[in-house]
């Protein structure tokens, strides 16, 4: 799609979106032109630790935030999300009535 068809507001918000990712991209620029084993090393354990809890983490929100919304229980049956599971008030399993 040109961005000639976008409507301004669009355009707007797309340039600030396109500005936020070249400020992340500039600020993960030294991370990722290091070596990755040479920043360990110089880890103690626990830092090293912290530094992979934080990464999945990391990957964890932005597959949460590209993924698509669902509701938590759609994926249960109607069954088991029903209140009385199938039972009437004041009735048994098999149907008899509770004194």
């Amino acid at each position: 799609m040109d961005t000639a068809e976008l409507p301004e507001d669009v355009k707007e918000q797309l340039g600030g979106f396109e500005a936020a990712v070249a400020a992340v991209e500039q600020g993960l620029e030294p991370l990722l032109a290091a070596d990755r084993r040479d920043m360990e090393a110089a880890l103690t354990p626990l830092e090293r630790a912290k530094v992979h809890v934080t990464l999945a983490n990391a990957v964890s929100t932005l597959f949460c935030s590209a993924s698509p919304p669902r509701s938590p229980m759609t994926h249960f049956p109607s069954k088991i999300l029903s209140p009385t599971n199938g039972v009437r008030p004041g009735r048994a399993r098999d149907g008899t009535r509770l004194v």
